[in-house]
């Protein structure tokens, strides 16, 4: 997924597919009405700020992850992992 693909939209929930390999920084960014997100089994990267400033509040990692860059979660408001 491109760098800040969805980037201050205003969607509230997103299903990614098992074939995302990898999310380039601020592809959420600044979505603030974004609360629900399924990450896809195949992701194996999530880029820097990726769910930055989001109303996210818990998210499931799939086993394929590998890295998760610099604040890609801030002021998410994420209570559990």
């Amino acid at each position: 997924m491109g760098r800040n693909a969805f980037q201050r939209s205003k969607i509230t929930s997103i299903v990614l597919p098992d074939s995302l390999k990898s999310m380039d920084q601020n592809a959420f960014y600044k979505c603030e009405q974004l609360k629900t997100v399924t990450l896809g089994k195949g992701l194996t990267e999530i880029g820097q700020a990726a769910f930055y400033r989001t109303a996210i509040t818990s998210i499931t990692f799939p086993d394929s992850l590998e890295s998760i860059g610099s604040r890609a979660f801030m002021i998410a408001g994420i209570s559990k992992q």
